[in-house]
């Protein structure tokens, strides 16, 4: 495809906007649109098998960032807990996903009230996994009760996901699935038939049940974002000398997708990632045909709030890098960004990260550790990390500014730092690839210090080859050692799961 049907084509892929279809109830959610409100909700576990350090945790896809935020209030020994957080817009949560593995949809201002069994509930083998589990499993998961203003759009949404869970339907593919294929045409055709398909038994579900507009909306928004996403994650696996060749045909399937009836595709965390995979392979793919990435992205969005969000989750990485924007940064920022509460969270946490970085003494007390001796092997890497903290249990962070899951599981860590603050626990946290300012700046913005952390900042040779020895392939990654200075485990559990984590680490002291 030569360059001016390339840029006729990015123009006639244009979405449809976020308009209201004539004849919709009034109940239907509208255009995107943002505010400074929260939600509420308050619950109580039937049956809670309390343990200390307990908590009831909401994850969602962060509107300024695109990264996931969690937030988090004890459990107390009755089964109750009460959590408020910002939530600057409807969108979908993520609800003790440990122990009750709950999405339904936020509404900004709402108060939910949830009530579950917990006799009826069984954590899955794998947290993360596929959502359709076996039967088995399922004979296990009764439905939780929502009650609130508006608890018929919760129940609904909750009862979909269970119907869902029960079909016999195959999950989206991964990115490993694609190169599996003939082609990546008979690969599109295979992902359009399975997004036909769950279009085709959600109409029928929708019909039969009499679902409210809301609740429509938000569910045929993750249909197709499901299936919007599983492309635009594969699409990374393609190989390099097939993109050009494929991006047309491929991303034209993606926008039919992707394409809302209803409107509101903002209800789905999907949304935000496929937003963000899109900028980048049309871009990339503008930079190929010697195009301006920016404007060859700017005629592929359907609707401008969603260059804004693009444009300001790009800035947000510098912020999650430890870095700030310097006067000529923000002034293009804000000629690009109209969303005015974008650009008010972008320009707060410019300054805020300002004055974090001119702040010493919040690494007071922390002990970063930047020299070391010629080490010849992981081992020796080891020891010499682990030596100085013999008859204490470690629990050991191997991350990056660059790593967004990284960055993500700090938000978990003051409260695990806390209730091992008395005991013979250390936490040693190893940078890869780090810049040491962006360093300095990370650990003081996310607060990762304490009399009983460690920060070690080894060149990048000794990093990569503690990395190699241990076969650590993925970021982060925890490792558990014993008293006896032992490596107990390479794969330990991740910050977010708190009562696994706790346990895996009292079995040791």
């Amino acid at each position: 495809m030569n360059k001016f049907l390339f840029a006729i084509w990015l123009i006639g892929c244009g979405f449809q906007g976020y308009a209201q279809p004539a004849g919709t109830d009034t109940a239907a959610f509208g255009p995107l649109r943002f505010r400074e409100d929260s939600i509420t909700i308050i619950g109580t576990y039937k049956n809670f098998r309390f343990s200390p350090g307990s908590y009831f945790k909401v994850s969602y896809q962060d509107w300024v960032t695109a990264r996931e935020v969690t937030f988090s209030a004890p459990i107390d020994e009755a089964g109750k807990f009460r959590i408020r957080f910002p939530l600057p817009v409807e969108t979908q949560l993520f609800i003790d996903y440990d122990r009750l593995y709950e999405v339904n949809l936020g509404i900004p201002g709402e108060t939910v009230y949830l009530q579950a069994d917990m006799n009826n509930y069984q954590v899955p083998d794998s947290i993360g996994g596929s959502y359709r589990k076996s039967v088995a499993w399922l004979g296990k998961w009764s439905a939780a009760q929502y009650k609130g203003t508006h608890a018929k759009m919760h129940n609904e949404i909750l009862a979909w996901h269970r119907h869902q869970a029960r079909l016999v339907l195959p999950d989206y593919p991964d990115g490993t699935w694609e190169p599996q294929f003939p082609s990546t045409q008979a690969y599109l055709d295979t992902m359009a038939g399975i997004f036909r398909g769950n279009m085709k038994d959600f109409s029928s579900y929708a019909k039969s049940r009499k679902l409210e507009s809301r609740t429509r909306q938000y569910i045929e928004a993750n249909i197709r974002y499901d299936a919007a996403y599983a492309l635009t994650q594969s699409y990374y696996s393609i190989a390099r000398s097939d993109k050009q060749a494929v991006f047309p045909a491929y991303f034209t399937t993606t926008d039919t997708i992707a394409s809302l009836r209803h409107g509101a595709p903002y209800l789905t965390r999907n949304y935000i990632v496929v937003l963000r995979d899109i900028r980048g392979h049309s871009q990339s793919h503008a930079r190929k045909l010697k195009l301006d990435p920016d404007s060859a992205y700017r005629a592929w969005v359907r609707h401008p709030i969603e260059y804004d969000l693009t444009t300001t989750w790009l800035a947000s990485q510098a912020f999650k890098a430890g870095k700030t924007l310097d006067e000529t940064a923000l002034s293009t920022l804000r000629s690009q960004v109209k969303e005015p509460f974008l650009l008010q969270k972008v320009t707060e946490r410019n300054e805020a990260q300002k004055a974090i970085e001119a702040n010493e003494k919040l690494l007071a007390g922390t002990r970063l550790i930047t020299e070391f001796p010629h080490l010849k092997s992981a081992e020796e890497i080891f020891q010499h990390i682990t030596s100085p903290y013999r008859g204490k249990v470690i629990y050991l962070d191997v991350w990056g500014t660059w790593c967004g899951p990284c960055i993500e599981m700090f938000q978990y860590m003051p409260a695990i730092k806390k209730q091992y603050a008395e005991k013979d626990v250390v936490f040693i946290y190893l940078a890869n690839h780090t810049p040491e300012t962006a360093w300095k700046n990370a650990i003081k913005l996310h607060g990762i210090t304490g009399a009983n952390v460690v920060h070690y900042r080894m060149p990048e040779t000794m990093q990569a080859m503690f990395e190699k020895g241990y076969q650590l392939r993925t970021f982060p990654s925890f490792l558990l050692i014993d008293r006896d200075g032992k490596l107990v485990t390479g794969r330990a559990p991740w910050p977010r799961h708190t009562e696994n984590l706790h346990a895996a680490i009292n079995k040791l002291l």
